[in-house]
């Protein structure tokens, strides 16, 4: 049995130091030191959202660009040559989206017949809406009101994609101090078991301590795995975050373990400047200024415009001795050979859009009060958020100055209790309990004062400004 014993000792330690060696050489290869001021500065520069939305935000600016541009005076130029039937009779015709031809040429004083000939015209026209009738600072309004949109949800993103980063920092060194204190528990039960082999072996001991130390030394071994597995976690999310995934991240502690931030009180906080506020805030705006454009639509449009036309055909102008107009199909008819200008005011108004317009008002007006309803149940949710986590710092700053009376109480149980096995007064069952609460005493410690700082950063989220966060550490 106690071969046995003896040979899953000697493949547990075996497994103990080989694995260190071999994540030390996957490690080894390509890792990345940073701290948090860097990762927030990769993760603006690489998180596919955040570029999102600065091209979102470029878009609308060029939206607004263009949208100012339709109403520069357009100028166009027209040339086309067509070979048709002369045929022409008096009367009026109207054309229904394209499907009737202009009909133009020579009047036929004979009978009508298919004889055709080539026509061609060039025409350049200019044309402006010189009055718009408010419709064009109206549409400048909307435009930067969806410009103001698109910067602020970048604005809006950042922040939240900060306050994410920084918090999976957090975790990530909370995970990597945990990992600590389990390899260093695994080797104080190496220590243990050690002693109790010895003791065991010489007789001092009985042999069931040998049983349960490697009993202990295995439990401990596991431990010290799951929290190893638990930093891998948080330093792969870590590297999405930041948007270099796949990367081996050696995390800095910075300052997070040697201080604590002071307690503020943010009771005086502003929650209307809360980035998600401010969104909502511009949302309402754009939306009230489409209400606006919406009831200039029954208004009219008045147009300045001129043109300069030429005409060309194969049909002469004046007819022959028998009183026909001589058509010739040759090419000669592509040459222009008339011109004309023009060029006046033209006022366009459509009287009944006004129905239409009277029920696009009234849905503007429907999404008006949607988004200003949304803006106030978040204006209120963020108020009580701050409330909230005013509650949780203060809560979390009263617990981190109670853990180091638990830790340095737990060190000292645990050191005695160890002299006291060493020297036969005690038993292992008694040790191992001890040495459970050492580990669950310096685990404490350590996550109070890391849940200090994440509740100072809950704070910073509730506050919407994350250098409230960023100060402290600089500090």
């Amino acid at each position: 049995m106690l071969r046995g014993l003896e040979a899953a000792l000697f493949f547990t330690l075996s497994f103990i130091v080989l694995t260190p060696l071999q994540s030390y050489a996957q490690q080894s290869e390509d890792i990345l030191s940073i701290d948090l001021p860097e990762a927030l500065e990769k993760a603006r520069n690489n998180y596919p959202t955040l570029k999102k939305r600065v091209a979102e935000k470029q878009a609308a600016g060029e939206e607004l660009r263009a949208m100012m541009a339709g109403y520069l005076p357009k100028a166009g130029i027209q040339a086309q040559a067509l070979f048709g039937t002369s045929n022409q009779v008096r009367g009026v015709n109207l054309g229904y989206e394209g499907l009737l031809p202009g009909l133009s040429g020579s009047i036929k004083t004979n009978e009508f017949n298919w004889q055709p000939a080539w026509t061609s015209s060039a025409v350049s026209m200019v044309d402006w809406q010189a009055f718009t009738f408010g419709r064009k600072a109206s549409d400048r309004s909307i435009g930067v009101s969806r410009q103001d949109v698109a910067n602020q949800l970048y604005e809006q993103e950042l922040f939240e994609h900060q306050v994410r980063v920084a918090d999976v920092y957090l975790l990530a060194l909370n995970a990597q101090k945990y990992a600590r204190i389990q390899e260093r528990n695994l080797r104080r039960n190496e220590d243990i078991l050690s002693v109790t082999r010895a003791n065991a072996n010489s007789g001092l001991k009985a042999g069931i301590d040998s049983s349960i130390a490697i009993a202990e030394s295995t439990k401990a071994l596991l431990q010290w795995m799951e929290s190893q597995a638990r930093v891998k976690k948080y330093q792969e999310l870590l590297c999405e975050l930041i948007g270099e995934p796949g990367r081996e991240l050696d995390i800095d502690t910075m300052n997070f373990y040697s201080k604590l931030p002071p307690d503020f009180n943010f009771a005086s906080s502003e929650p209307e400047k809360h980035p998600h506020v401010l969104t909502l805030l511009a949302r309402q705006k754009a939306v009230e200024s489409e209400m606006k454009r919406a009831r200039l639509g029954v208004m009219p449009e008045l147009h300045l415009m001129g043109a300069f036309w030429g005409r060309g055909s194969g049909i002469k102008e004046r007819p022959g001795p028998e009183g026909d107009f001589y058509i010739s199909s040759s090419l000669s008819g592509l040459g222009l050979r008339a011109f004309n200008y023009a060029m006046g005011a033209t006022l366009v108004w459509f009287p009944t859009r006004a129905f239409q317009t009277r029920r696009q008002i009234s849905a503007q007006h429907y999404r008006f009060i949607a988004a200003q309803e949304a803006y106030n149940a978040t204006l209120l949710k963020t108020k009580a958020d701050l409330r909230n986590s005013d509650i949780q710092f203060n809560l979390a700053y009263q617990s981190v100055q109670k853990t180091p009376t638990l830790l340095n109480a737990a060190k000292q149980a645990y050191a005695q209790s160890k002299a006291r096995y060493e020297s036969g007064l005690e038993n292992i069952l008694l040790l191992t309990q001890v040495a459970d609460l050492y580990i669950k005493a310096e685990a404490e410690y350590y996550i109070s004062v890391n849940n200090v700082w994440r509740s100072l950063l809950v704070k910073s989220a509730a506050k919407g400004d994350f250098t409230v966060f960023l100060d402290q550490i600089s500090n």
